[in-house]
């Protein structure tokens, strides 16, 4: 449809003025917004800034505890996935601790610094699987930010109230990931993520009964903010 001059004069003799501009303004405005459509660049796709895991509960095999040395254990957790990308996300993973020397004030055993943290992750989003990996980037011992424990109770180095359980796990705000987001062209995201675990089950006397915790949860924050660019979604 054409909305010329002579069309709104005879219209306006009609007694239909308004309704006819109002009309051709629509349909020009139509025209021009599907113009602007097709001629803008691809936008990008959604990284995963702001994306959390939750899960209840975590996993936590293969447990090799040295106190005075490099303890390891495996982990793996499945959960909610929340944020740009909602649905389910399962983790696997192996970590590397180091002598647990760190006694803080007030905490019932001592910690330790992470020597290596590895893990791979998938999504599943709308039916897509998302994949990616993350690894240790600094490991600077930082009590509750970077730390971790690998004990069984009692032992030499802890509260003699905790008389019997274990404490596996830990947090970390010094991890890089990357992952393969879904789209076509350059749909690789990166940034830091902060994880804590943990797998505990101890008597420690002041706290007048067991100390239970079991729990996984990851935050993502993306060097490229929220839209990777250069990708574009999938049809």
């Amino acid at each position: 449809m054409k909305c010329t001059i002579g069309r709104a004069k005879a219209s306006a003799r009609r007694g239909g003025r308004l309704l006819l501009a109002g009309a051709c303004l629509a349909t020009l405005a139509i025209a021009s917004g599907a113009q602007s459509a097709q001629a803008a660049p691809p936008a990008g796709v959604r990284s995963l800034n702001g994306e959390t895991f939750n899960s209840p509960s975590v996993q936590l095999t293969n447990v090799q505890c040295n106190l005075n040395g490099t303890s390891a254990f495996d982990f793996h957790a499945t959960g909610t996935a929340s944020g740009p990308y909602r649905g389910t996300f399962e983790e696997s993973g192996h970590v590397v601790i180091g002598p647990q020397a760190h006694q803080e004030p007030g905490a019932p055993f001592p910690d330790a610094g992470w020597i290596s943290i590895s893990s791979t992750f998938t999504i599943v989003w709308f039916g897509q699987q998302i994949t990616g990996s993350k690894t240790l980037s600094d490991t600077t011992y930082n009590y509750q930010y970077n730390e971790a424990v690998c004990a069984t109770f009692p032992n030499p180095t802890a509260d003699p109230a905790v008389t019997s359980g274990y404490a596996y796990g830990g947090t970390s705000d010094k991890l890089r990931y990357n992952v393969q987001l879904p789209g076509t062209g350059r749909c690789e995201d990166s940034g830091s993520s902060y994880v804590t675990f943990v797998d505990a089950n101890y008597e420690w006397a002041p706290n007048g009964g067991p100390v239970v915790f079991n729990q996984f949860f990851e935050s993502f924050t993306s060097k490229s903010g929220d839209t990777v660019r250069g990708c574009v979604t999938k049809p």
